[in-house]
C-alpha cells in the first residue's frame, strides 16, 4: 500500500491547502528575505534570532542548515540532526553555487510536505476510520488547520509540524488496523516508533500506546517487544550518543570560546544575559526541582487560566495583543482577548468537544485518542512542562477536537447533523478569517 498516493477524493482539497500554505510561506520568507538569504561565513544565530519571531517557535533548523550549528535539545529530539543532515549538505552546495542561503526555502518545502500530508491523513482518519462522508471529512480537516497553532506550526521551521505529520500518519495506520481487526507488524511499529520518538521523545509514548490498542496482548510477546520497541530505542540512543560526541561536544567548546570573547569585547553582553535570565525566572514559574528532568516542570503557573487563555485559547484563536510575540522575550504568560466573542467561540468549541468525546468514547479508536490526549494533559497541565507557552505544543493533541466532532456528526440524526455541519462551517470560516487575517497582518508588518 502506497500511503503517499493521493486518492481521487483528496486531490482538490489538498491542492487548495497547498496553495494556501504556499501563500503563508511566501509572506513569511518575504518578511525578512534579504536577511534570510545572506550566505557566507556569517553569524547565522544572530541573523535568524533577530529577524525571526513566531511565538515560541525557534529558527534553529535555519541555523543548522546554514552552518551545521545545533541549538535544539538533542536528548529530546535525538534524530533531528540526522534527518536534516542531507538538507544541510544540499544547502551548502547551493550556497557555494549561487551565494544565496536556501535554508528558508528548504525548510518551507519540508514543512509544506508535512503539513499537506497531515491534512490528507486527517481526511483519511475521518473518512476511512470513523467513516463519515467525504464532505464532512474535508470540512473537519480544514477546520483543524484553521486552529491558530496548527496553521502557525505549518509555517514555523520547528519540529512541531514534523511531529504532526508523524502522529496523524500513526493514528490513521493504527485506526485502519483496529477497524480491520488486524495486528500492526512489529517492524511497522518499530519504524513508526523510531521516527516519531526521534523527532520528539514524547511522541514515542503515543506510538507505543497505538501499538497496544491495535495489538493488545500480542504487543508483549518477546519478539514483538524486541523489534517494535527495544531495537528502535537502542538505535535512537546510538544516534544520540554519536551526535553528542561528534557534534555537540566540539560545538560546546567553540561556543564557550565565542562567549568568552564577547564578555571581553562587549560590555553589554553580561547585562543582556542577566536581563534575559531575570525575565525567564519571572515568567517560567517554579519547577519541582532546580536540576535534572524535573527542572522543566512548573508548579506555580495557574492551571485554570492557562487552560482558558493558552491551552484552549491561544492554541485555537490568536490573541490580538502581543500578537505572535515570544514569551521568552516580550509576551506575558497570560494575555486576555479584546473581544468577548473569542470566549464564546472557545466555549462552543469546548462544549462540542465534550459532547463528541461522550458520544465516541465507547469506540476503541476514540479511547486511543483519549489516551494520547491524557499524555498531553498530564505533561503540560499536571506537570506543567512548557505550560507558559503550551500553545506551541498544540499539534500534539489538538486533533482530538475534530475527531470528537466526527463521532458526534456520525451519531446525530440527519436533521441534527445538518445543524452541526452548518455550525462547524461557520466556526471554520470564522477561524480562517480571524487567525489567517492576524497572521497575514503580522507577517506584512
Amino acid at each position: 500500500m502506497n500511503i503517499f498516493a493521493i486518492k481521487k477524493g483528496e486531490r482538490l482539497s489538498s491542492l487548495l491547502m497547498t496553495f494556501v500554505l504556499l501563500c503563508f510561506h511566501a509572506l513569511h520568507i518575504h518578511h525578512a528575505f534579504h536577511m534570510y538569504t545572506k550566505a557566507g561565513k556569517l553569524g547565522y544565530y544572530t541573523i535568524f534570532s533577530k529577524n525571526f519571531c513566531l511565538s515560541g517557535y525557534d529558527p534553529y533548523t535555519y541555523i543548522y542548515l546554514s552552518n551545521f550549528r545545533v541549538h535544539f535539545i538533542t536528548d529530546r529530539h535525538p534524530l533531528l540532526t540526522a534527518l536534516l543532515y542531507p538538507f544541510y549538505k544540499l544547502n551548502q552546495w547551493l550556497m557555494d553555487v549561487t551565494d544565496i542561503n536556501f535554508a528558508v526555502f528548504i525548510m518551507a518545502a519540508i514543512m509544506l510536505f508535512c503539513a499537506v500530508y497531515a491534512f490528507i491523513f486527517l481526511i483519511r482518519i475521518f473518512r476511512e476510520v470513523i467513516e463519515i462522508p467525504l464532505n464532512g471529512s474535508i470540512l473537519l480537516a480544514f477546520m483543524t488547520f484553521s486552529f491558530a497553532h496548527v496553521l502557525v506550526s505549518a509555517i514555523a521551521p520547528d519540529h512541531f509540524c514534523l511531529s504532526f505529520f508523524m502522529l496523524t500518519m500513526t493514528l490513521w495506520l493504527t485506526g485502519k488496523h483496529m477497524k480491520e481487526k488486524t495486528a500492526m507488524s512489529p517492524w511497522q511499529t518499530g519504524i513508526l516508533l523510531f521516527f516519531t520518538a526521534g523527532i520528539a521523545l514524547s511522541n514515542g509514548a503515543k506510538t507505543i500506546l497505538a501499538a497496544l490498542f491495535a495489538n493488545g496482548k500480542k504487543f508483549f510477546r518477546p519478539v514483538s517487544l524486541l523489534v517494535s520497541m527495544i531495537i528502535p530505542l537502542v538505535f535512537l540512543f546510538g544516534a544520540y550518543q554519536l551526535n553528542w560526541h561528534q557534534v555537540m561536544i566540539p560545538q560546546q567548546k567553540t561556543i564557550k570560546k565565542i562567549e568568552e570573547a564577547k564578555r571581553k569585547n562587549d560590555p553589554g553582553f553580561e547585562k543582556h544575559i542577566e536581563e534575559r535570565n531575570k525575565w525567564l525566572r519571572e515568567h517560567n514559574g517554579t519547577p519541582v526541582e532546580e536540576e535534572g528532568v524535573l527542572k522543566l516542570t512548573n508548579i506555580s503557573t495557574p492551571r485554570l487560566r492557562s487552560a482558558i487563555e493558552n491551552f484552549f485559547g491561544e492554541s485555537i484563536q490568536l490573541h490580538q495583543q502581543y500578537l505572535l510575540e515570544d514569551m521568552s522575550t516580550t509576551r506575558p504568560v497570560f494575555v486576555p482577548y479584546d473581544w468577548w466573542v473569542n470566549y464564546i467561540v472557545e466555549a462552543i468549541i469546548f462544549l462540542l468537544l465534550i459532547a463528541g468525546i461522550l458520544t465516541g468514547m465507547r469506540t476503541p479508536f476514540m479511547r486511543l485518542c483519549l489516551s494520547w490526549f491524557a499524555c498531553d494533559l498530564f505533561l503540560h497541565i499536571v506537570l506543567g512542562f512548557a505550560i507558559t507557552e503550551v500553545y506551541i505544543m498544540a499539534t500534539g493533541w489538538i486533533f482530538i477536537i475534530p475527531i470528537a466532532y466526527a463521532y458526534l456528526m456520525k451519531a446525530l440524526t440527519k436533521e441534527h447533523r445538518r445543524i452541526l455541519y452548518v455550525l462547524l462551517c461557520m466556526l471554520t470560516v470564522y477561524l480562517w478569517i480571524y487567525n489567517g487575517g492576524l497572521i497575514t497582518k503580522y507577517l506584512l508588518g
